[in-house]
């Protein structure tokens, strides 16, 4: 029995866009700062107001990190995301360290296009920036819908689409 080797066709790395706080360094600083900053506060109010000061730093470091892992989570996840000629996998990237999220086989592909709502089960965020501006892929998976949200490029978008409709290809190259 003959398996048959997938054949790799593209990758990419879809990263945030270049802000402040684009590496971990900073992002540590920026948290440090904070939390000095909170224990100023909270000292300046207990003195000044006579505000319970335990309670109000809990608060304030709550809220402190809160921010830090909406910054963490928006502003220094990148997406890998590779095309064989069999699937389209994802994987997260957080520095040093890379996680699977998804594997999508191309024959399970029903359509690519724009986010719809109520489309299909919504599987997780695998993109940067807004949600409007990706490249949505409309997949079953296990006789259910499920749609898929890249960020993606323009030549990552032509390769799927002559992978999903290999026949188009066909007859525009026989033309």
């Amino acid at each position: 029995m003959e398996s048959v080797i997938p054949v790799f066709l593209h990758m990419e790395v879809s990263e945030p866009k270049r802000r402040i706080i684009r590496n971990d360094a900073a992002l540590y600083l920026v948290l440090l700062f904070g939390a000095i900053g909170c224990i100023a506060l909270s000292r300046w109010l207990s003195a000044r107001f006579g505000v319970m000061r335990l309670a109000f730093q809990i608060l304030l470091y709550a809220v402190l990190f809160g921010i830090g892992y909406a910054l963490y989570r928006l502003r220094l996840v990148s997406y890998r995301y590779t095309l064989t000629s069999a699937e389209l996998t994802v994987a997260q990237i957080v520095g040093r360290k890379e996680t699977k999220l998804c594997e999508v086989p191309l024959c399970s592909i029903t359509s690519l296009g724009t986010w719809v709502d109520g489309s299909g089960v919504y599987d997780g965020r695998t993109f940067t920036g807004r949600r409007r501006d990706t490249l949505c892929i409309y997949y079953k998976k296990e006789a259910e819908p499920h749609v898929l949200c890249l960020s993606a490029s323009e030549s990552l978008r032509t390769l799927l689409q002559k992978q999903i409709n290999p026949e188009n290809d066909a007859k525009e190259s026989a033309v």
